[in-house]
Formats: C-alpha cells, structure tokens, sequence
C-alpha cells in the first residue's frame, strides 16, 4: 500500500516536472523566431530610412545646382545685357557726334552751292545789262552801214539777221543758266544724302570726289555763259557785194561759240550723274548684332 502511494507522488512529481519542463520549453521555442523577425524589421527600416535620407540629399544638391546654374545664366544675361547698352549708348553717343559734324558740314556746302548760284545770277544780270548797252550800240552802227546799202528789202533782212543773232544769244544763254541751276539744286540733294550715309558710317569718299569734279564742272559751264552772255556779233557791213559774206562769217562765229559753250554745259550734267552713279554703288552700313543669350549655359 505504501508502495503504490509513492510511486503515485513520484508519478505526479515526475508530471509537473514534465509539465514545467514543456511550458519552458514552449516558451524558449517562440522567443526565438521573434527576436530574428524584429531585427530584420529594424534592419529593413535602417535601409529605407537611409535610402530616403539618401534621395533627399541628393534631391536637394540637384535644387542647390539648379538654382546656382540658374544664377550664373541669370546673372550672365544681366552682364551681357549692360554690355550691350553701354556698348548702344556709346555708338549712339559717337552716332550723334559724328551727325552734328556731318550736318554742319552738309549745311556748309548747300550754302557754298547757294552762293555760287546767286553769285552766278549776279554775273549774269550784271552781263545782261552791259549787254543792252552794246547791243544798242551795235544796232545804231549798223544802221550807219546800211546806209550804203541801196537794195532797202536787204537792208530790212540784215537788220532782222543781227537782232535774230543777239536773240538766239540771249535765249540759249538764259536756257542753259536755267539748266545749270537744276542740276546744281539737283547736286544739292546729292550732298545731303552723300552726308547722311556718311554719318551713318558708310564709306563715300568716292562720291564726295564726284561731288567735287560735278561741281567744278557746273562752274566751268557758268563761266562759259557768262563769257557767252557778254558777246556781240556786229554786221561790218562795208558794200553791198560783201553783204552775204559778212552775213555768213557773223552767223558761223556764233554757231562755233555756242557750240564751245554747249561743250561746256554737256559736261556738267554728265559729272553730276556720275556722283549719283558712286552714290548709288555706297553701300550701307550694317547694324551692330545685338549678342544672343544662351539660355542653357
């Protein structure tokens, strides 16, 4: 009896110890999974902590880059753009300077051609009035020498043959001054466009000289009126057989100077095209290009 009621407490003993032994064992068994799935979970979110940290970094050095590079096109445009003005207003600045020159001396020529015309006019009333004094004179002549002639229908055609002779004189005179003063006003506006692109900065040295050649010969054509203007051709009539021959050498010496003077007259012209020929050939300056700005420097 005694027997069987130790082996039973050994029996119950030996099941609590079993018992103990399983709850501890239970325990250390699901410990330890645990503990490896939380340092995974923490390593994990070292990573990704890291990694964002790492895209934030780098977000924020490429916002830093942008925005420098954007300062330095920035402040490049603003370098460019003030150098580009100080470069306008000096070109400006020497432009207005130049101009002022240019004007004055475009100004000094038209009034040099201005005066040389009136001066001309001057000459030329001058000769014509002289002239009325000779022609008179000439007139009251040759009615002395007609005097001789018996034949009063001849005597009529001579009269009306040196009053025809001075007209032709006068009217060809008076046209060609016209004529000249045309082309002088014509040169005028030849200058002041010459002067204009020169202000420009266009190279017209070329037509200047043409200016000048038009000019000198306009003068030339002047004096030769002038000199035409002061002549006569008197009748010396002597007898009636010489009548026709003195006739003819009268109105031959006449046609010869107005030819000469028509020579004179046909190169003044022809000068002042050809300073409107190199005009023509200037060639304009170009306009300074204003520099580009890159905007992806």
């Amino acid at each position: 009896m005694k027997n069987i009621s130790k082996t039973i407490n050994i029996l119950l003993v030996s099941g609590m110890v079993l018992s103990n032994g399983l709850s501890v064992l239970a325990q250390t068994g699901t410990a330890e999974p645990t503990t490896v799935r939380g340092a995974v979970q923490e390593k994990t979110e070292a990573i990704r902590k890291a990694a964002e940290e790492k895209r934030e970094a780098v977000k924020v050095a490429v916002e830093e880059r942008k925005e420098s590079a954007e300062k330095a096109v920035t402040e490049k445009r603003e370098a460019t753009k003030t150098v580009s003005e100080e470069k306008r207003a000096a070109l400006k600045a020497d432009y207005e300077v130049r101009k002022v020159e240019i004007e004055k001396a475009a100004q000094e020529k038209r009034e040099a051609i201005k005066a040389a015309q009136e001066q001309f006019k001057t000459r030329v009333e001058t000769a014509r009035e002289e002239m009325k004094d000779k022609v008179e004179k000439k007139r009251e002549e040759l009615k002395e020498r007609l005097v001789k002639i018996k034949d009063e229908r001849k005597a009529q055609i001579v009269e009306k043959l040196d009053k025809r002779f001075d007209e032709i004189n006068e009217k060809l005179t008076k046209h060609w001054s016209g004529m000249l003063d045309r082309f002088s006003n014509y040169l005028d506006k030849i200058i002041e466009r010459t002067e204009k692109l020169a202000a420009e900065g266009a190279d017209v040295a070329a037509v200047r000289l043409a200016i000048d050649e038009a000019k000198k010969k306009i003068e030339e054509a002047r004096a030769a009126i002038t000199a035409q203007l002061a002549k006569t051709y008197p009748l010396n009539i002597t007898d009636e057989t010489t009548l026709g021959k003195v006739v003819s050498a009268v109105r031959e010496a006449l046609n010869n100077d107005l030819k000469l003077v028509k020579e004179k007259l046909r190169a003044a012209p022809e000068a002042v095209f050809q300073a409107l020929r190199e005009l023509k050939a200037v060639s304009k300056p170009e306009k300074a290009e204003e520099p580009e700005e890159n905007e992806n420097e």
